[in-house]
């Protein structure tokens, strides 16, 4: 069961604490932290930035290796895209070259067979 605390989020939209919150927590915080301890905590607080800072150079990294192919097959998915939509209205499911080639030919070889049947 999943436990809801009133003011920090509700329901599917996430609210984030205000400035007055922050203050608040900071202030308990310097009473309840012991000075020696501080070390340790900003060498934490630390580690979990540069954590969090490899982590989004990585994401970056990986987009930047996809990107290009993205941009070299844009246009031809495009025409696809617009060819099924002409035909068919919409298109649902993966947006890579090879499914929305797949889809288009499946869709040209069902309205051929379809045009043929009429005949």
């Amino acid at each position: 069961m999943t436990r809801r605390i009133k003011g920090l989020y509700s329901s599917k939209k996430y609210k984030f604490m205000s400035l007055g919150e922050l203050a608040i927590i900071a202030i308990v915080a310097i009473f309840v932290i012991k000075p020696e301890d501080l070390p340790a905590i900003m060498n934490y607080i630390k580690k979990a930035r540069r954590y969090f800072s490899d982590l989004k150079k990585e994401a970056m990294a990986s987009l930047d290796k996809e990107e290009p192919e993205i941009m070299e097959n844009s246009e031809e998915i495009n025409y696809y895209l617009q060819r099924i939509i002409s035909l068919e209205g919409s298109y649902e499911g993966e947006y890579s070259l090879d499914r929305v080639k797949a889809k288009y030919k499946e869709i040209v070889k069902k309205t051929l067979k379809e045009s043929g049947e009429e005949k």
